[in-house]
């Protein structure tokens, strides 16, 4: 298994103008309200910046291993990918922690599947840099 791919990617356009307590983004012709963080007086629900971001990881994530899958001609994975970032003003991403929850393949080729998608997705790779701290669980249900 060479773990080799290629996909160009068209680059990604985003825009935000404030709203009424939210920044109004639009992205892929969808509007979304993002607000600020709750500890910067934003609501306690809804989506922040940084929810945004640790989400845009683990979709990523989990987008990747489905598609690696496929091309290892694996079909019927399941996958879930929960993801915790610590990110703090003035030093952004200090630690993240990943974790894998696989259906329908042995241990070994959850690992392999992993590691694909580690060497391949363009969030973790954006985000996984020196000084960041990655941790990361792999489980098989």
């Amino acid at each position: 298994m060479s773990g080799k791919f290629e996909i160009k990617l068209k680059p990604v356009l985003a825009k935000a103008r404030l709203a009424e307590g939210s920044a109004r983004v639009e992205v892929g012709g969808v509007e979304i309200d993002v607000y600020p963080e709750p500890e910067a007086g934003g609501p306690d629900k809804g989506l922040t910046p940084l929810g945004l971001l640790a989400s845009s990881l683990a979709a990523c994530e989990a987008l990747m291993a489905s598609l690696v899958a496929r091309m290892l001609g694996v079909g019927g994975v399941g996958v879930e990918v929960d993801v915790k970032a610590d990110i703090q003003l003035g030093t952004g991403l200090r630690s993240l922690e990943l974790k894998f929850k696989f259906s329908g393949v042995s241990e070994d080729l959850a690992r392999d599947i992993v590691k694909m998608v580690k060497s391949q997705c363009p969030v973790y790779n954006s985000l996984a840099r020196d000084g960041v701290k990655v941790k990361e669980e792999i489980l098989v249900v």
